[in-house]
């Protein structure tokens, strides 16, 4: 009864999904490259070094993405988290969810 929500690389996300056949994957991306840079750069934590692994890191991610069932561009916050929501709502009103509701209607 619980939605369970996991922040994981590809790899971790391909584990869940061949233990748990059911789960969604969704793919946050930034919008680009560009904007993941910028917004790496602009937390001032990392070191030079370290922002370019991401970025390399980032790009191999990338390569995964067709595993994915959604994809959600986080370019604004609001907007990333009302379609992390819709998407969990349009999983709960899928017909093999639902079914059991109306087995005595039709």
């Amino acid at each position: 009864g619980y939605d369970v929500i996991l922040d994981i690389e590809s790899a971790g996300a391909r584990q869940v999904m061949e233990k748990i056949p059911e789960a969604i994957g969704i793919f946050l991306f930034p919008g680009s490259f560009k904007v993941l840079e910028e917004r790496l750069r602009l937390r001032s934590t990392d070191s030079e070094e370290k922002i370019k692994q991401r970025l390399i890191k980032a790009r191999s991610e990338c390569r995964s993405i067709k595993m994915y069932d959604y994809i959600i561009i986080n370019d604004r916050v609001e907007t990333a988290a009302e379609e992390a929501a819709a998407i969990i709502t349009a999983e709960k009103c899928r017909t093999s969810e639902r079914i059991h509701l109306l087995k005595e209607e039709c």
